[in-house]
């Protein structure tokens, strides 16, 4: 007698794959005008300034975002926002001549004097897009910038305004040299 065992296998089998996705934050310039001329009278802007940015998270919490202006002196960068009551200022200062610190303090302190503040300027500045539900804007009155928190999953866009109008009294005059004034605005998450 023979008998034969048969072995039986599977005749089909499943594999899956885990592969992991990482938390991705990123933020984009995202237009908005940001070139103006200053009246040579009056020290006015020509038009609003308003840069935008583009906020892209995949995240579903909360994400926080630290929105700051930095601007030019002859010898190291500072903070180029202040605020004067509720009222908020952005110092630009002059790339061709750079001034002093000295000319950033006079002006910070909330009654400047042209002739103590050469080649920096300062202009009324709006606090960045408020978006109910996705993102909400805070003035950092000690820090000086704005703190943002995203509650929104995807691309959120905010934006900050220089309405065009005359300086911040005290802080144009004939002072202040020829040249290209500007700050430098930047948006990040916070580490």
């Amino acid at each position: 007698m023979h008998f034969s065992q048969s072995a039986f296998a599977a005749q089909t089998t499943s594999q899956f794959f885990i592969v992991g996705c990482p938390e991705t934050n990123s933020v984009a310039t995202n237009g908005g005008n940001i070139a103006a001329t200053i009246n040579t009278d009056t020290g006015a802007l020509s038009t609003s300034l308003n840069p935008g940015f583009t906020i892209t998270t995949n995240n579903r919490g909360e994400k926080e975002l630290t929105l700051s202006a930095k601007a030019n002196t002859s010898t190291t960068t500072q903070n180029a926002i202040f605020n004067i009551g509720s009222a908020r200022y952005i110092i630009l200062t002059n790339n061709t001549v750079l001034p002093p610190i000295a000319s950033l303090t006079d002006i910070k302190t909330g009654s400047p004097t042209a002739a103590n503040n050469s080649n920096a300027i300062a202009y009324a500045i709006n606090d960045p897009t408020n978006i109910p539900g996705q993102l909400s804007v805070a003035y950092n009155s000690g820090n000086k910038n704005w703190d943002l928190e995203v509650t929104h999953r995807g691309s959120t866009s905010t934006s900050v305004t220089i309405p065009s109008g005359t300086p911040l009294s005290g802080t144009y005059s004939s002072d202040d040299e020829a040249g290209s004034y500007k700050a430098t605005i930047t948006l990040s998450f916070n580490p």
